[in-house]
């Protein structure tokens, strides 16, 4: 563990401490690795209790699976996760192992038998990544890893597929870089550098939070129909092949793509930014959707053309990749979480 990590543990672990008289913290780093640090703590009259912590630069429910994947029971109970920030999924995941965990925001678990308990919830965090800001480019280019997270993915050929500048482009993934979500190969500059993606379900996490709280532009719709996803094929995407681009997302989408309930509340289409406001009059009007603004069954979505560069075919219907799919499940809460980790799990597979 580097020195600066070094001391941002012991501050936040001093701080979880400060309310208890005469403790006394030792370190040393275990077994001389770089990835953890073991802590001794002495409270007046008791026996010194020792812990294992391991930094996470983020704290995603990925990057605590990854740390947990190979310990066993006993040495989870001597193990603290410490993070800036720990999301509601990853203590969560931490509490499903027994893991004691401590971040900077003041959430603290500290369970070690037979003497030591320390609990302590820090706050809800209005934003889910205060680090990192997340801009067209950066979504645009995280789009892409995620969407191919085991291609090699060269600058320039960034640069053509999202009209962003090669200049930017390397920008974004050395923000990347240092959050860990790439990594880099080939020469030290110019254009043969590539990257592959080295953890992409913590860059899916914190992608996915950030289109969650800024939702895209929708129009909303109503129409009768039985069957929502014969009323899809055989008369929706009749009117929009020819007056658009489009794809499917939402309980649509997963229905297609990792099917688990039989029930589409509401079909939720992206279409290409152009002109948005009159193509959904047209295809409002040749479809024969009532414009609503509650209780809607059909809802047009405004689509950047990367986006939907993405898409793939299945069913005869275009459908937004994983990730995305996932991102907007996500954001429907309730049921569609649950059917947005149905599909991270059967297909996303990270």
């Amino acid at each position: 563990m580097a020195m600066r990590e070094n001391n941002r543990v012991l501050t936040v672990v001093r701080r979880a401490f400060q309310e208890l008289p005469d403790v006394a913290i030792s370190t040393w780093n275990r077994g001389g690795t770089k990835e953890s640090l073991a802590i001794e703590m002495r409270l007046a009259g008791r026996k010194p209790v020792r812990l294992d912590v391991v930094w996470l630069p983020e704290g995603w429910p990925s990057d605590v699976k990854r740390a947990l994947a190979h310990l066993d029971g006993s040495s989870v109970r001597h193990l603290v996760v410490a993070a800036p920030s720990l999301s509601a999924g990853a203590i969560e995941e931490l509490r499903k192992r027994g893991a004691n965990w401590i971040d900077e925001r003041g959430n603290v678990r500290l369970v070690v038998p037979p003497g030591l308990a320390l609990l302590k919830t820090a706050p809800p965090e209005r934003r889910s990544a205060p680090s990192f800001g997340w801009s067209r480019s950066r979504v645009m280019i995280a789009e892409i890893l995620l969407s191919e997270p085991r291609e090699p993915q060269e600058l320039a050929v960034i640069a053509a597929r999202t009209g962003i500048s090669i200049a930017q482009v390397s920008n974004v993934l050395r923000a990347f870089d240092k959050l860990g979500w790439t990594e880099r190969h080939g020469p030290k500059r110019g254009v043969g550098v590539w990257r592959t993606a080295a953890n992409p379900g913590s860059m899916l996490e914190a992608w996915t939070a950030h289109l969650v709280a800024a939702r895209p532009t929708r129009r909303y719709g109503h129409r009768v129909f039985r069957d929502p996803m014969q009323f899809l094929k055989s008369e929706l995407a009749a009117v929009l092949r020819p007056r658009t681009s489009w794809a499917v997302t939402g309980w649509a989408g997963a229905s297609v793509v990792a099917p688990l309930l039989t029930l589409t509340p509401a079909l939720h289409v992206y279409i290409a930014s152009d002109d948005f406001e009159r193509v959904v009059e047209d295809v409002f009007a040749a479809a024969k959707i009532r414009s609503v603004d509650s209780g809607s069954n059909v809802e047009l979505w405004r689509a950047e053309a990367p986006l939907l560069m993405h898409a793939g075919a299945k069913a005869k219907l275009p459908v937004v990749n994983t990730p995305r799919l996932y991102a907007d499940l996500f954001a429907l809460g309730g049921r569609g979480q649950d059917a947005a980790q149905h599909v991270r799990e059967t297909v996303i597979g990270y």
